[in-house]
């Protein structure tokens, strides 16, 4: 199964970047978005 995605918000805090995203399986699936938890992405 394929899935889009997309970061809907990033924070530089210096050393790294927090970051969420949202992602979806499909319009086929009739599925809502899922949002992430903060995530960290190291520089």
């Amino acid at each position: 199964m394929k899935v889009k995605g997309k970061i809907i918000y990033a924070e530089d805090l210096g050393d790294r970047y927090a970051v969420v995203a949202s992602f979806s399986a499909g319009e086929e699936t009739n599925l809502p978005a899922i949002y992430t938890q903060t995530y960290y992405v190291n520089k």
